[in-house]
């Protein structure tokens, strides 16, 4: 009986010492386990876009000069004026005219007083065309790389929004220098309204959305799923029955959210976003 007793103690110690000894290889593995953020691999449309801002101008704006004595002044900043018109008038008979009917924006001159606008590097009066608005871009070499005529524009101002399209692109760069002495080269380009705009002042910025290029029923993920290795190669790490599966993926297109994978995933996996330092292949995950 002795003898018996001893075996089955033995036993349950036996069984104890399993029980504790498996839990503490499963807390190892729960330990070991990493939660991770994830996200579907998805099939949908991609559309890539420049932002910047542009300048509201008339395309059409002429900067009226004379010279001599000032005998009348016709007209005030602000005035419509139609073709031919007569703005201002010299001691000598001079008339200065409109040379297309549009809107008075300037006047430096006044009735009585010699001409000294020009030598101020003034207009002496300008007339503009504000029935026939562009945006002005001064774009980046990135930017000019990217950016092609007809190309769809999405405009905001305030709290309007316009739309248009990329009208002209300039054939070359040119420099600016800024008030610290450096030199900034830029590509201009003019951007035409869809529908003229009513209350945009000229001069004003306007915030600019340049559709560069799309693709229709590209797979796609979310920006934060790529990583790069040491080669500034792109991956992923996809997840397969609970473990992280490093994935070598050529990428293409690129959104403000989302990035065109053209090899390496399919639609329908799951991918983890914003990998750690911590995360290689074969580790344990569980999503959060």
């Amino acid at each position: 009986m002795k003898k018996w007793n001893r075996i089955i103690i033995g036993l349950i110690l036996l069984a104890i010492v399993g029980f504790i000894g498996w839990s503490v290889i499963a807390a190892g593995r729960q330990n070991n386990t990493q939660k991770v953020t994830a996200a579907k691999v998805t099939q949908q449309n991609i559309t890539a876009t420049i932002t910047t801002t542009g300048t509201v101008t008339a395309t059409r704006t002429a900067n009226l000069a004379g010279s001599g004595l000032v005998t009348a002044v016709n007209v005030k900043v602000g005035d419509k004026v139609s073709a031919g018109q007569i703005l201002a008038t010299y001691n000598q008979t001079t008339n200065l005219t409109a040379p297309f009917g549009g809107t008075v924006t300037a006047v430096n001159i006044a009735s009585g007083q010699a001409d000294t606008a020009q030598a101020t590097g003034k207009a002496v009066i300008t007339v503009a065309d504000l029935s026939d608005l562009r945006v002005q871009l001064n774009l980046t070499k990135s930017e000019a790389a990217q950016v092609k005529v007809q190309q769809a524009v999405h405009m905001t101002y305030l709290n309007h929004t316009y739309t248009g399209d990329v009208a002209e692109v300039d054939p070359t760069a040119t420099t600016t220098t800024s008030a610290t002495g450096a030199s900034t080269p830029t590509l201009g380009a003019q951007v035409a309204f869809d529908r003229q705009p009513q209350g945009l002042v000229p001069g004003f910025d306007i915030d600019v959305t340049i559709t560069v290029d799309q693709a229709n029923n590209a797979v796609t993920i979310p920006q934060e799923a790529i990583t790069y290795d040491r080669n500034n190669q792109p991956l992923v790490y996809r997840i397969v029955k609970g473990k992280a599966r490093r994935t070598t993926v050529t990428t293409g297109l690129q959104s403000a959210t989302r990035i065109a994978v053209t090899k390496g995933l399919r639609p329908g996996e799951t991918v983890v976003l914003s990998p750690s330092n911590q995360l290689h292949d074969g580790s344990a995950v569980t999503t959060q």
